[in-house]
C-alpha cells in the first residue's frame, strides 16, 4: 500500500516543480545564474553532495532522474559542446562536465 504524502511532501514537490520552471536552459552566456539555481536545486532535492563527492555513489533511479534533468536543462548547442558517449547516461560525470 502506498504512503500517503504528507503536507510537508507536497509543499516539498511544489517547491522542486517551482524550482524546475524558473532554471533556464544552460546555454554559453547564463551558466552562473544556471549554476546557482541548479545548485539550489539538487541541494533541496538532496542529491547535490552526492553529485559532487567522488565517494558517494547515486542509486539508479537518481542517476536516471538527474541525468534526464541535467539534459533537459541544456541547450542544444551547449549539449554538444558537454554531452559525449562518455557521460551521457551518468549524472555524475554529466554534472562533472558541465562545472568543468
Amino acid at each position: 500500500m502506498a504512503a500517503v504524502p504528507t503536507q510537508n511532501d507536497r509543499f516539498r514537490q511544489a517547491m522542486l516543480k517551482s524550482a524546475l520552471n524558473t532554471i533556464p536552459q544552460l546555454t554559453e552566456e547564463n551558466y552562473s545564474i544556471w549554476k546557482d539555481k541548479m545548485s539550489a536545486l539538487l541541494k533541496l532535492w538532496g542529491v547535490l553532495t552526492s553529485l559532487d563527492a567522488n565517494g558517494l555513489a547515486l542509486t539508479s533511479e537518481e542517476n536516471a532522474e538527474l541525468n534526464l534533468l541535467l539534459i533537459l536543462k541544456i541547450d542544444s548547442v551547449t549539449h554538444h559542446n558537454v554531452v559525449t558517449a562518455d557521460n551521457r547516461n551518468s549524472a555524475k560525470l554529466l554534472w562533472k562536465a558541465i562545472k568543468d
